[in-house]
């Protein structure tokens, strides 16, 4: 009789195995479909819920928002539109690396400046890690969320046969503890619980809870009204205009200044970049030319602004022996030409690296520096306005000797 029933422990183990394995392959087909079905969401609208309790938190934190997402390939940063909106007090706006949040307690709209490629956080959002981001999902922020889990060793994936409601699907994603040593940052019991809609594959619901040494926490987002590949949805983001009776607040543009003194020159550093060809181009082949160095890149507004104004001054004095060099250490060389042709740009733009945006100490963009014929920076500046393009103009005159 032993040997009987250690036989049937055996099986039982054995079974229950195979039973966990395929509930894990099951719920890996199924995320990868979701996967599948996401990438191929051009636009979406829905409300959500969201609620929240830290570690030691005494009380749930709860938001409620509306949001518009659309996929926009002409986006440098995130390649979409959103639109936020907790319906009483704030809203928000992105598109084509610039937001705005638009107040609704004072009428205000505040603008940000456009954003900067080397420090945005792109699975942040544009709206970063604030109450608006929250009810931004992470699997519309990074996509690839599902298969980072579905990868991750450390979760054991299962689908659970009773989801939310009779029209869900539920998997959970349980963290395996590997280190038994417990410290003050170490996560136990930590787990996913995601629901899908089962007609559409859409989350309509995810939970992440778990424990720390310093107690338990969670936070849940839930999905109502979802409506998804919505030409209204695009139309949106195409049409939106912001609230004509709101005050538009503009930031402040800080305009960077080379620190030394206009009487004291100070030499070019040489540099190698590449033109619209592939050929090398050195500044000490310029040698005995004027120079001027535009920083830019091709998303950057008030660079495609200024760049019709130098335009106009490459055709007008170039036969004086100016030289005018687009410096791109954002875009490749394919989306430099395109772009060039687009907007009708007659000087060269070039690629350029890092270490050249860093010997000339640009950290905004446009940046304009100009080189005299013995190689000397005489002048410096960043941003975009009428009167900064005519002192430029009035500058290059000056050092060309008209």
């Amino acid at each position: 009789m032993t040997k009987i029933r250690i036989h049937i422990i055996v099986l039982l183990v054995f079974f229950s195995g195979m039973i966990s394995a395929q509930k894990q392959a099951s719920a890996v087909r199924y995320l990868k479909k979701v996967e599948r079905k996401l990438k191929k969401t051009e636009t979406v609208s829905y409300n959500s819920v969201v609620e929240y309790k830290g570690t030691g938190d005494s009380d749930t934190l709860k938001y409620k928002a509306s949001l518009k997402y659309s996929v926009n390939p002409r986006d440098f940063f995130f390649g979409y539109d959103l639109w936020y909106s907790d319906g009483k007090y704030y809203s928000a706006y992105y598109s084509l690396g610039k937001s705005y949040n638009i107040s609704h307690i004072d009428k205000k709209i505040y603008s940000r400046r456009f954003l900067d490629p080397k420090k945005t956080d792109l699975k942040a959002g544009p709206f970063g890690d604030a109450v608006q981001g929250k009810g931004f999902a992470v699997f519309l922020k990074d996509k690839g969320f599902f298969s980072s889990v579905i990868s991750d060793d450390s979760y054991r994936i299962r689908k659970i046969s009773k989801g939310l409601c009779p029209d869900t699907v539920h998997i959970r994603a349980e963290y395996i503890l590997q280190n038994t040593e417990i410290t003050t940052d170490t996560l136990w019991d930590f787990a996913y619980d995601f629901y899908f809609d089962r007609k559409s594959r859409f989350p309509v619901m995810i939970v992440a809870s778990g424990k720390s040494s310093g107690g338990s926490f969670y936070s849940k987002v839930c999905f109502e009204d979802i409506v998804l590949n919505s030409d209204d949805t695009r139309s949106f983001f195409l049409s939106y205009r912001l609230p004509a009776d709101y005050v538009l607040i503009k930031p402040k543009v800080r305009k960077t200044h080379s620190d030394t003194l206009p009487h004291i020159l100070v030499k070019a550093t040489d540099f190698t970049v590449i033109d619209q060809d592939g050929n090398q181009l050195h500044l000490s082949d310029l040698q005995g030319k004027v120079v001027l160095l535009d920083f830019w890149y091709s998303t950057c507004a008030p660079c495609i602004k200024a760049s019709k104004y130098l335009d106009e001054y490459y055709r007008q004095y170039s036969d004086s022996g100016l030289v005018i060099l687009g410096m791109n250490p954002i875009d490749g060389l394919a989306r430099i030409k395109q772009h060039n042709k687009k907007w009708n740009v007659g000087y060269a733009g070039v690629k350029c690296d890092e270490k050249t945006k860093n010997d000339y100490d640009v950290s905004s963009y446009p940046t304009f520096i100009l080189i005299d014929r013995n190689g000397m920076i005489v002048y410096r500046n960043s941003g975009f306005s009428k009167s900064m393009m005519e002192a430029i103009k009035l500058k290059i005159e000056e050092t060309l000797g008209r």
